[in-house]
């Protein structure tokens, strides 16, 4: 079984037209669904995009600890032949990553629980850790948002013993100020943020400051909500622009 699970995506619209323009560089969620339950299977995922087999010889990593030897032997066996697997480009996937790497959650009891305990700790910080994503280009001139670096950083911070809530809030900025570089790469003035994600207080607290520090307009959720509540009125939308 694979699958894909999007989100984490940029759409540039148009009164009779949209394309997608830009994404979140994507990884590997092993165990297909089982990983929108378990966090720490969302972190293995997102290390192996970068450390490949390796990650499995790391026992320092928080999520590894999860698994007994013969779990993380069929983790690594389902995410080296693509088999039970989605992959995703999803924010929120990459949110219950980064909650898992810090130790907050491993496992939740309902949707979009491991986000929200990283977004509850962003809060607690004084001043925010100091990350940056990286835009590249894909072959097919797509852009898409390398958060490699941060997950990079973020380890070192870790080792070193820097204050979780500071770590939180800069993942937070990290994610915040790549929505910048993608509005300025594309030189779009206007931009809407919408989906799940900002369900995030913090989160678009800090898109919103980001982007108009940047001589940007951004437009945000006040009566509407932003995740699936919201989609039968851009539907509606939609329609009376006659598409």
């Amino acid at each position: 079984m694979t699958g894909d699970s999007g989100g984490g995506e940029f759409i540039k619209i148009s009164l009779n037209s949209w394309r997608r323009v830009a994404h979140m560089r994507g990884f590997l969620l092993p165990g297909g669904v089982q990983a929108f339950k378990e966090p720490c299977r969302a972190a293995l995922g997102l290390l192996y995009e970068i450390y490949g087999e390796d990650l499995f010889l790391n026992s320092n990593l928080i999520p590894l600890g999860e698994f007994s030897a013969l779990e993380k032997t069929n983790l690594l066996q389902m995410l080296q032949r693509n088999i039970q697997t989605y992959h995703t480009t999803s924010i929120g996937r990459i949110f219950d990553a980064f909650s898992a790497i810090l130790g907050i959650c491993q496992r939740v009891s309902y949707e979009g629980q491991a986000a929200a305990m990283l977004e509850s700790l962003a809060h607690e910080a004084r001043v925010p850790r100091t990350y940056a994503c990286r835009l590249v280009k894909s072959l097919d001139e797509m852009l898409v948002v390398d958060w490699e670096p941060v997950v990079r950083q973020v380890l070192i911070d870790l080792e070193n013993r820097h204050d979780l809530a500071e770590i939180a809030a800069g993942i937070h900025f990290a994610l915040a100020q790549a929505v910048v570089s993608v509005a300025s790469e594309l030189q779009e003035h206007h931009v809407a943020l919408s989906g799940g994600c900002f369900q995030n207080a913090y989160l678009t607290q800090a898109v919103v400051k980001s982007l108009q520090l940047g001589g940007f307009s951004p437009f945000w959720h006040e009566s509407i909500p932003p995740n699936d509540g919201g989609l039968a009125v851009g539907q509606a939308v939609w329609a009376s622009w006659g598409a």
